[in-house]
């Protein structure tokens, strides 16, 4: 057993050592403290979607201070970050960005949420 899982086929040689199957999903112990993602959601909304001009960051959820707002790349790569966000909903112009796929990123009070978003022109 490896915690409370069964080992079905054990020493299978692989090129970069043993491995061994399991009958369960091994997930790592959840942690507390600085760092931790919690279950409380912004519900972060973004629309239009397929976007042009503009969208629209809408949260329903809104208890935290200081909230970090970025625009990320499907490479992963933050292409607007430090967005201010003093309200429920924030108007972000696109004017600056190039056609395609991006991601806004809400994050603050040990909550992260994201959405996924298209700029078709």
């Amino acid at each position: 057993y490896i915690n409370e899982a069964m080992v079905t086929v054990a020493d299978i040689e692989a090129d970069n050592g043993v491995v061994h199957v399991i009958d369960a999903v091994l997930l790592p112990p959840s942690t507390s403290g600085i760092g931790t993602i919690t279950e409380e959601k912004f519900n972060l909304s973004v629309y239009p979607n397929p976007a042009n001009d503009y969208i629209e960051i809408s949260l329903d959820n809104v208890n935290a201070t200081e909230l970090k707002v970025e625009i990320i790349n499907t490479s992963g790569l933050s292409v607007s970050n430090n967005i201010p966000l003093n309200s429920a909903s924030l108007t972000l112009e696109l004017d600056s960005f190039l056609p395609g796929i991006y991601f806004v990123r809400i994050s603050g009070n040990n909550t992260i949420e994201t959405k996924r978003f298209v700029i078709a022109r």
